[in-house]
């Protein structure tokens, strides 16, 4: 049976506790219209709320504890207790003509586009230009997804297809992000990925798949029909939306 969305929270940027809002709503009660979620091939995923005018959630500021200011986290709950987290990126008004406050974000797992590859040495200090030569695939992935080479530990290694270890690979990054990281590796070894929320850690999982494992990936996966340079929008009504399958799906090859 399909999961229904049945709130819609904030929460602080580190994920250390919710944020109570005011009169005890949810985001969904401040909101003029249903949550959307765009998707462009090759692009990222963006989750837009709408916020009625006038409404406190809309008025907040700096004073208040609830105010969407970039960084903190939008909370997706489903009824199986699931959940999908987005990250705000920014808030905007009258912004190339809009009418209503309008919230952007994107999915947490960009935040790996914000940490770059450091491997830590013994004596403490850390170093940015990092090479894996003759490793098989779960080594290099072990390593990048690893405190060793600063991921965060929302961030954890899923499963991995076996035949991606078929073969060993040389990687060299400079100064690189650990998204950036995993996009060539995966392009290498001619593989998708993707992530899923493991609720007894409370962390991400990063799944690795041989190439065509997501489905076909994302121009061709069964919930996600999009072509090149087309747009979709999926409509999140609370109560009623199913959970959007393919939000945290990604295809790098």
């Amino acid at each position: 049976m399909p999961n229904i969305l049945s709130e819609i929270q904030l929460w602080k940027a580190d994920r250390s506790a919710q944020i109570s809002l005011p009169d005890g709503n949810g985001i969904h009660n401040y909101m003029e219209s249903d949550a959307e979620v765009k998707r462009l091939l090759g692009d990222v995923d963006t989750l837009t709320l709408t916020l009625t005018p006038g409404s406190k959630l809309a008025t907040a500021t700096s004073d208040d504890a609830y105010e969407l200011t970039q960084g903190k986290i939008v909370r997706f709950v489903y009824d199986d207790g699931s959940i999908e987290e987005w990250r705000i990126k920014s808030k905007s008004r009258e912004f190339s003509g809009e009418k209503n406050p309008k919230v952007r974000c994107e999915p947490i797992v960009q935040d790996l586009k914000t940490y770059t590859v450091r491997k830590t040495l013994a004596n403490g200090h850390a170093r940015a230009s990092v090479s894996f030569y003759n490793q098989s695939f779960t080594d290099i992935i072990t390593n990048l997804l690893s405190s060793e080479y600063n991921c965060p530990d929302l961030f954890t290694v899923g499963s991995i297809a076996s035949g991606l270890n078929d073969q060993t690979y040389n990687l060299v990054l400079n100064a690189s992000y650990i998204m950036e990281g995993l996009k060539k590796i995966c392009q290498l070894a001619e593989a998708e990925w993707g992530v899923s929320y493991n609720a007894n850690n409370d962390n991400y999982e990063i799944n690795f798949y041989e190439s065509g494992g997501l489905g076909g990936g994302e121009s061709e996966a069964a919930d996600r029909p999009i072509a090149m340079g087309e747009e979709r929008v999926t409509v999140l009504r609370l109560k009623s939306a199913m959970k959007p399958k393919s939000i945290f799906r990604a295809s790098y090859r």
